[in-house]
C-alpha cells in the first residue's frame, strides 16, 4: 500500500487493525446495523469467556469478519433484542 512506504515494520503492523476495520466498513450495506451487532457479540463473548486468541477462541477481527459475512447475507435485518 502506497500509505505505508517508508514506515517501519512495527509501525506498519500496528496500522493493521485500522486498515482491516475501514476495509470491513466498506464491505457492508449498514455500517450501523454492523457496528451495532459486532459491540453485542463481542460482549456476548466477553460474557462467556470465549472471546480470546490467546485460548484458541474467535478474537476480535476473526469476530468482525463473521458478523461482516451475516451483514452481507441480510442487508435488510434489524439487529433484534
Amino acid at each position: 500500500n502506497r500509505n505505508l512506504q517508508g514506515l517501519g515494520k512495527k509501525s506498519q503492523k500496528s496500522l493493521n487493525g485500522p486498515r482491516d476495520t475501514d476495509s470491513l466498513l466498506t464491505l457492508v450495506p449498514n455500517s450501523d446495523t454492523f457496528r451495532l451487532v459486532l459491540r453485542f457479540i463481542k460482549m456476548w463473548a466477553q460474557n462467556r469467556a470465549v472471546y480470546s486468541n490467546v485460548f484458541g477462541y474467535f478474537g476480535g477481527i476473526a469476530w468482525a469478519i463473521c458478523s461482516a459475512q451475516v451483514c452481507q447475507w441480510y442487508p435488510n435485518a434489524a439487529p433484534g433484542y
